[in-house]
């Protein structure tokens, strides 16, 4: 059986973020984790994808049922996303709460997807 692949998916855009650092030190932990069950930990950022929000003529919810995209950083993204098995998200607390991402474009493909 091939192994399986988790997305370690930093989602701060800001040019002043930790993300990445929180991703960076949660990473060897949870690489530790995952290997024992032969899953593989992918780092992505969300920043290297350049993705605007809501430029798809596409509704989000539809984005995983059609495929169809309009711009090539979607597709780009789209093609990312798609590798994986799963994903654990690295989310920015913005004034004492989280941000909310399940209906934002970049992480419509992973509404349907296990979240390890």
């Amino acid at each position: 059986m091939p192994s399986k692949s988790v997305a370690l998916i930093t989602t701060s855009l800001r040019p002043a973020r930790i993300g990445a650092n929180v991703a960076a030190l949660v990473r060897p932990i949870l690489e530790k984790t995952l290997a024992a069950a032969d899953i593989t930990l992918v780092p992505v950022d969300l920043r290297d994808f350049n993705l605007p929000l809501y430029n798809e003529n596409v509704v989000p919810a539809m984005v995983p049922a059609l495929a169809q995209f309009e711009h090539e950083h979607s597709r780009a993204w789209s093609a990312e996303i798609s590798k994986h098995d799963g994903y654990i998200f690295v989310i920015p607390e913005y004034n004492g709460g989280g941000t909310t991402t399940s209906d934002m474009p970049p992480f419509s493909h992973c509404i349907f997807s296990p979240i390890p």
